[in-house]
């Protein structure tokens, strides 16, 4: 007897009820109006659609521009935080339906597909995903674009027409410009799976060079972007104040290559520690006196930066960082979002449910797994997972602060990356064989 499959309806449901709840969520008072970022997203969505200082803006006294995409989805909003907030919510719900559409193109086991659907709108249950939504920050649009991003590119992996390609780009446009690391990761990703197409199916190869163009096109227009409007001259910064100044070897190697006011600058900052009193770093963003620093950084830094990257590989790999630093790579409930609020409390002290080796062993899984049934999703999971291992050290090395914001993604697509991986594997199984196998093994008694 054939089990009818509505698995598509009850996605449609569980998004029905979810957005019904997630528009009931209160977000007054604002939590986020003690930052200074906001108000920057809202500064720059105030410009006119076809002003270029709305996509890329020139940095100012006191206004340090924003990539577009945020600014941009606020001034659809007409700047009101009502509105963007509300915004926020419909695009991360539909996010949260299109990404579960494409996870159930690759489960064939009804049960499973059901399963699954509750294990993923649970997980977007969880306050460190969904408190975003009432927050006037960037985490919320990235985040929702990433589910996107993730889901168009299944689909295309599915579909393999001209229209799921078209979809996946205009996501993929709109998501590189939600931060300004996105751009790097896009790109690594596209270069990966040229050598995946190249073991599993080359006819895909021709159309993964499309996407691989295009991100590359993206870089350069986010350097473009980010040079002009100085993105990067805050976040180096950052990394110089808070992991080079601390060690004397590496601060001689900018010292040798140009920083200036050294000695200033660490007696400004004393008692200052990575993510602690971060007030006294604020501080000196617009203090005239750091002047010279901050040419030095539009001048040579960025280079100097990279050079320095290259040169010192237990650095960049973040070996020389503390424990405690590093604890913040998996950050997750942050204070930024608030209490839990709403059907969230429900979900609130089920997760992390995965930790980051959890899902590593089930990724080599996925990847022995492939080997025996040669299904070009297996190998998915391991490479969302590879690089967002490239996104931790992107992302911690262009900016040593708030690197627990930053990266609260990681713990998301670790959970993310656990419930998906377990389905393909349980999915992979034929239950009948094992079944003849543990008789064989196991004979039951006559």
């Amino acid at each position: 007897m054939l089990i009818k499959d509505y698995s598509l309806n009850v996605n449609f449901l569980f998004f029905s009820i979810t957005l019904f709840l997630i528009l009931l969520i209160p977000w007054n008072p604002p939590s986020w109006s003690w930052l200074s970022d906001p108000w920057d997203y809202l500064e720059q969505s105030q410009r006119s659609f076809f002003d270029k200082d709305l996509y890329a803006p020139h940095i100012s006294p006191g206004f340090f521009p924003r990539p577009f995409t945020v600014p941009l989805f606020y001034k659809v909003a007409n700047s009101n935080p009502d509105i963007i907030i509300q915004i926020q919510k419909l695009i991360y719900v539909f996010s949260i339906f299109f990404l579960v559409n494409s996870l159930l193109l690759f489960v064939e086991k009804i049960s499973l597909k059901y399963l699954l659907i509750i294990c993923i709108y649970m997980l977007m249950s969880w306050w460190n995903i969904l408190g975003w939504t009432i927050v006037l920050l960037s985490e919320s649009l990235s985040m929702s674009f990433l589910f996107c991003w993730i889901a168009s590119f299944l689909f295309f992996l599915k579909k393999r027409t001209i229209v799921s390609m078209i979809v996946h780009i205009i996501v993929t446009f709109f998501f590189a410009f939600t931060r300004d690391t996105w751009p790097y990761i896009i790109v690594t990703f596209n270069i990966l799976y040229i050598f995946i197409f190249y073991i599993t199916d080359k006819g895909l190869i021709k159309k993964n060079l499309v996407f691989l163009s295009f991100s590359i096109v993206l870089l350069f227009m986010q350097h473009t972007i980010s040079k002009k409007g100085g993105h990067y001259k805050l976040p180096l910064f950052n990394s110089i104040a808070a992991r080079v100044l601390p060690n004397p070897e590496y601060t001689r190697w900018f010292v040798n290559h140009g920083l200036p006011n050294v000695e200033k600058l660490k007696k400004d900052l004393v008692g200052f520690d990575g993510g602690k009193n971060k007030d006294k770093l604020y501080k000196l963003y617009n203090d005239s006196t750091n002047q010279a620093f901050f040419d030095w950084i539009t001048t040579k830094g960025r280079t100097s930066y990279i050079h320095f990257l290259i040169t010192h590989p237990s650095y960049a790999l973040l070996l020389d960082e503390n424990k405690e630093h590093l604890q913040r790579i998996f950050a997750y409930n942050l204070t930024f979002t608030g209490p839990a609020k709403g059907y969230s409390y429900l979900v609130q002290n089920i997760f992390p449910l995965f930790s980051w080796y959890m899902t590593l062993i089930l990724a080599i899984i996925l990847i022995i797994l492939f080997f025996k049934h040669k299904r070009q999703v297996f190998l998915f999971p391991p490479l969302i997972l590879i690089i967002f291992v490239f996104h931790v050290l992107v992302s911690y090395n262009g900016d040593a602060m708030e690197v627990d914001r930053h990266l609260i993604t990681t713990n998301i697509v670790v959970q993310f990356l656990g419930f998906f991986s377990l389905v393909l594997i349980f999915d992979s199984i034929n239950y009948r064989s094992l079944l003849l196998l543990l008789r064989r093994v196991f004979p039951f008694p006559k």
